[in-house]
C-alpha cells in the first residue's frame, strides 16, 4: 500500500551511537532509492520515469534535498533503475 502523495517522511541515519532524524515534507512521489550524498545531503529516486509527449524530454524522477530536508533540485537520472549507487565524493 503507498501512501497519498504529497506525504511526509523521516529519514533516520544511525551512525555508531549517534541517530539523526530529518524530517522530509512535501514528498511529491513514491521513491524506490534513497541514496546519501556528502556535506548530509541526499537524493530520493523513483526508478520508473516516462517521456514529456509535448516536449519529448524524459520526467524528473529524482529529487536532491538538503541537509534539512527540503528540496533544493529535481532531474532525471533515467528510467527503470534497477540499483542507485553513490560515491564519498557525490557522483551517482
Amino acid at each position: 500500500m503507498r501512501p497519498d502523495l504529497p506525504f511526509t517522511a523521516e529519514l533516520v541515519i544511525i551512525k555508531g551511537h549517534e541517530e539523526q532524524r530529518i524530517a522530509v515534507k512535501d514528498i511529491q512521489m513514491w521513491p524506490s532509492h534513497l541514496a546519501l550524498l556528502p556535506d548530509r545531503r541526499f537524493l530520493l529516486v523513483s526508478s520508473r520515469t516516462s517521456r514529456s509527449a509535448a516536449e519529448d524530454l524524459w520526467k524528473p524522477n529524482t529529487v536532491l534535498f538538503s541537509p534539512s530536508g527540503t528540496p533544493e533540485a529535481e532531474f532525471c537520472v533515467g528510467d527503470d533503475i534497477p540499483a542507485l549507487v553513490t560515491d564519498s565524493g557525490g557522483s551517482i
